[in-house]
């Protein structure tokens, strides 16, 4: 079955959907595609930062179709904690 995958979340929904049902957005791809640019979501879990819990998306590069290059360790610019990986992404 062909399933469509939001550009924005990256939720894969059934062909047919106007849009995503997670977010809203219209742009997509056919799953499968490289045209996606992959991403990682982090946050900062230093409950005394002032970015506490704020999500950030990092745009992870594609050096060939099939292949993404992880990011080093990622720190927390306000405090210098290091950010933790959210489910989702890539």
């Amino acid at each position: 079955m062909t399933l469509l995958v939001c550009s924005d979340c990256s939720t894969r929904y059934a062909v047919g959907l106007e849009c995503c049902p997670h977010c809203g957005s219209a742009c997509r791809a056919e799953d499968g595609e490289y045209g996606l640019v992959p991403f990682l979501d982090v946050a900062c879990g230093a409950p005394e930062c002032e970015a506490f819990g704020r999500v950030r998306r990092v745009y992870l590069r594609r050096p060939v179709p099939g292949v993404v290059e992880m990011p080093g360790p990622l720190v927390c610019e306000p405090c210098g904690s290091a950010m933790s990986a959210l489910d989702g992404g890539v």
